[in-house]
């Protein structure tokens, strides 16, 4: 090994240790505050807020079985994964389902909010909580099916539990990692633009119901019926139309700043799993296997800072997301005094 290759795993090594404990302390606390806001019932009533709850749920797991075992891994000098073949298979299977359904779910976000901002009716009836939450139930399923290639070929070799090397399972594997890594950059991009389209567009309420009222209303010079006519039309409106709340702006404003930080700090990864994949052939020698080592950690260890930030990502983007939080730990203190009085 080359000076160089062993200053660079010297230095990931030292760097990784207090910043996976910082991340995952933080990360831990900031994904179950954030699902204990999402639980509220003002927010369940929400559609998007279910998938939010879900993401935060998938960090936690990426958090715990990733983060935490890696920094066990620091500190011990042992990686607890290889204690058994099938705790081996386990770990892999869920990490690389996590990120994978993490990552599907910050998609359905963008997804929702172009649908509660759309023009056409029949799409913004989609965005109800029980739509969300079947199309949750289905998702894992799906995901936790597909991926189940995944434990088959991973195995223990001398510390390390790794994938095969076999040539079609190691094709499988970067295929896959690839598809779910860069697809949801693209996913993210075009609904996030498509729903900001809608919003400089105000095209978010229907206008149908206001022409009606307002022709209805010019064939009748009595006010009172006039009210009464216009009433009676919005009541008319609000069974057909999903309306656009001011839970649904600041569910938007959390989507947005959440895909732009996703992008930053994923776009790393996105790029070593690109890499990887074009020299997966490749012969490689111990410098050069060093170097990916410690690529691969830079890139990891930015994943998991995304895991870890949203909770406070979302108390300074959202007003409405603060406001819950202040309720909440108001309501956790009453509970607490009520208890122990």
């Amino acid at each position: 090994m080359s000076q160089l290759a062993n200053k660079l795993l010297e230095l990931s090594i030292l760097i990784s240790k207090p910043y996976l404990i910082l991340i995952y302390l933080f990360g831990l606390f900031g994904n179950i505050f954030n699902i204990i806001v999402f639980c509220r019932y003002s927010m369940r009533l929400n559609s998007c807020s279910w998938y939010f709850l879900t993401t935060s749920l998938f960090h936690i797991i990426i958090l715990t079985v990733g983060c935490l075992i890696r920094i066990i891994n620091y500190y011990l000098g042992y990686d607890i994964s290889i204690i058994g073949l099938a705790f081996c298979k386990f770990r892999a299977y869920m990490v690389v389902v996590g990120y994978v359904l993490s990552r599907y779910f910050l998609c359905l976000i963008s997804i929702d909010r172009w649908m509660i901002t759309s023009k056409n009716v029949s799409i913004r009836r989609q965005c109800t909580q029980k739509q969300a939450q079947l199309v949750i139930i289905i998702s894992i399923i799906f995901w936790f099916l597909i991926e189940i290639f995944i434990p088959i070929g991973f195995n223990i070799q001398g510390n390390n539990c790794v994938p095969s090397t076999d040539l079609f399972y190691l094709f499988m594997y970067r295929i896959i990692d690839l598809l779910c890594t860069l697809f949801p950059f693209f996913i993210l991009i075009i609904f996030s633009f498509l729903t900001l389209h809608n919003i400089l567009k105000r095209r978010i309420i229907p206008n149908d119901g206001h022409t009606l009222a307002t022709i209805s209303a010019s064939r009748n010079n009595n006010h009172q019926n006039k009210a009464s006519i216009v009433k009676r039309v919005f009541q008319e409106n609000n069974r057909h139309y999903r309306k656009y709340t001011y839970k649904d702006y600041h569910l938007i404003r959390l989507c947005f700043s959440q895909v732009i930080v996703f992008i930053i700090l994923n776009i790393p990864g996105a790029l070593f799993s690109l890499y990887m994949f074009i020299t997966r052939t490749n012969i490689k020698t111990i410098d050069h296997l060093t170097i990916d080592s410690f690529l691969n950690i830079i890139a990891t260890n930015l994943a998991y800072t995304h895991c870890a930030l949203t909770f406070y990502l979302y108390t300074l983007t959202s007003k409405e997301f603060r406001k819950q939080c202040f309720l909440t730990i108001h309501y956790i203190q009453r509970r607490f005094i009520i208890r122990f009085q």
